[in-house]
């Protein structure tokens, strides 16, 4: 798959969390890595292996939290959504400008009630507007349900990439 350079194409603000709707978290990880082209501090938080994501992306200086039932540095139980929280707003409110992006919110939702996810998301959104930087919210739609979904939709701001057909 060719780069794509999408924080040129786009218009992009600072103190925004964004939201994607896609069915894999391609498009907002490309979209993450064109934004540390600019040089700010990055975090990630997923559900793919952080050496499998270094290695695809060449994510050597970003901060990589992995959403599993795995105990270790850096690794996160998808239970303890209050830790999460809490070390993503400590990791905003430490590194101005951060350029976040966080996928597996459907692994999140399937151990949390949606009003607990939804917390946490606004809570991410919250220390993005205070402390400065851009966030991306991947999401598939299909996972939700329509309610769900829009009110994702009216926390966040929503982000409209054209998929490259094949």
């Amino acid at each position: 798959m060719k780069e794509k350079e999408y924080s040129r194409d786009l218009k992009l603000r600072d103190r925004t969390l964004y939201l994607i709707n896609e069915e894999k978290p391609l498009r907002g990880f490309e979209l993450f890595v064109s934004l540390l082209k600019e040089g700010r501090p990055g975090l990630c938080v997923t559900r793919q292996h952080p050496e499998k994501l270094r290695s695809m992306y060449n994510l050597r200086d970003v901060e990589i939290f992995w959403l599993t039932s795995n105990v270790g540095e850096r690794m996160f139980s998808p239970s303890a959504i209050g830790l999460l929280t809490n070390s993503v707003t400590r990791y905003i409110a430490e590194h101005k400008g951060t350029v976040l992006f966080l996928e597996g919110m459907e692994y999140l939702l399937s151990y949390n009630e949606f009003k607990a996810v939804l917390h946490y998301v606004g809570y991410v959104h919250d220390a993005i507007m205070n402390h400065g930087g851009i966030g991306i919210v991947s999401i598939d739609a299909e996972a939700l349900t329509p309610r769900e979904f829009a009110m994702f939709r009216r926390e966040l701001t929503l982000l409209e990439i054209k998929e490259d057909r094949e």
